[in-house]
């Protein structure tokens, strides 16, 4: 709603200011310390996007934006007074009917001239619109994994590692992912595409130790191709399916080599893959159905029956019958 309006204000005016004065809604700031201001990283990528610089009203006084809340009650008092509309599109005509006709060719009280012939005389000052609207993607709330990463579209970002198990906020922001615990951002990634890959950054891991094999999915990912590359199936499922358990179960797979051999375990894959039971588990359980089969029984010739010759009759025989 925020930034939907401050377009629409933009338009009006045909163009941007250098700077907006902004309340602190949780829209626009998350925090306003004494020290330090922290703007919602929505708010911050907006302000990049139609290039003002955004600066939020000091707390506990008014006289900051004196003159919005006086012109709010101006518009409650002189447009809104008496009026029912019964749709929204007759109270937005009535709007424009009261800006055209009262609002903006009166003398204002402050400035005293109207504020038609004050826009006009300020409008070089402001800068050009962009071309294309802000895209606002909304922020969704998302648990942390205990290898310390969250999932956003299939794919993972890892977060400090003291957020495992804890709820954070997701958020895209342009082309990145911005993490928000609390009133803090903490983590900030470049969006991933495709499914299964994982964001890493070596600071989140510090004190950690390392794992006995490498655990992280890309890794198990082209280890898991390299011995099995008609296998992308099994693979891509694997990944939709258990998310951040995926590592694990590709891992185990292809330490099943040590117990059967590629063509058991292969045949064992397609089985699960037609069943959708993407773990170790169901691999190992279809590979001893498979080597229970019994071997497939010889090809053998096809039988071929001899006849005795027939002797060969001319069909006179029988013209006498048929009379």
């Amino acid at each position: 709603m925020l930034f939907g309006a401050l377009e629409r204000a933009f338009h009006e005016a045909g163009g941007v200011p250098a700077a907006i004065v902004i309340d602190n809604l949780a829209a626009a700031v998350l925090r306003h310390g004494r020290d330090e201001i922290v703007f919602n990283p929505a708010f911050l990528a907006f302000a990049e996007h139609w290039g003002f610089e955004p600066l939020a009203a000091a707390q506990g006084r008014a006289q900051t934006k004196g003159k919005v809340e006086s012109g709010v009650k101006y518009v409650k008092k002189n447009c809104l007074a008496g009026q029912e509309p019964n749709t929204l599109l007759e109270a937005q005509g009535h709007g424009r009917w009261w800006l055209d006709t009262v609002c903006n060719v009166r003398e204002h009280g402050t400035v005293h001239e109207r504020p038609v012939d004050r826009l006009e005389r300020e409008r070089e000052q402001l800068r050009p619109l962009v071309g294309s609207p802000f895209s606002y993607r909304p922020q969704m709330q998302r648990r942390v994994y205990l290898d310390f990463t969250v999932r956003w579209k299939d794919n993972f970002y890892e977060v400090p590692m003291a957020y495992a198990g804890k709820l954070v906020h997701c958020q895209e922001v342009g082309d990145e992912l911005s993490v928000v615990s609390g009133n803090r951002e903490v983590a900030r990634h470049r969006l991933l595409e495709g499914i299964g890959h994982t964001a890493h950054l070596p600071e989140h891991k510090e004190g950690l130790y390392r794992a006995s094999y490498p655990s992280h999915l890309p890794y198990q990912r082209e280890a898991f191709l390299r011995v099995f590359p008609e296998q992308e199936r099994f693979l891509e499922g694997c990944v939709k399916r258990l998310r951040g358990n995926a590592a694990y179960h590709l891992h185990k797979v292809r330490e099943l080599l040590g117990e059967w051999d590629k063509g058991t375990l292969e045949a064992a894959l397609e089985q699960v893959t037609l069943m959708g039971a993407y773990h170790v588990r169901a691999v190992r359980q279809a590979c001893r159905r498979t080597a229970a089969l019994p071997p497939p029984a010889a090809t053998q010739p096809a039988r071929v029956l001899h006849l005795p010759a027939v002797e060969q009759r001319s069909l006179e025989v029988y013209a006498e019958h048929v009379r």
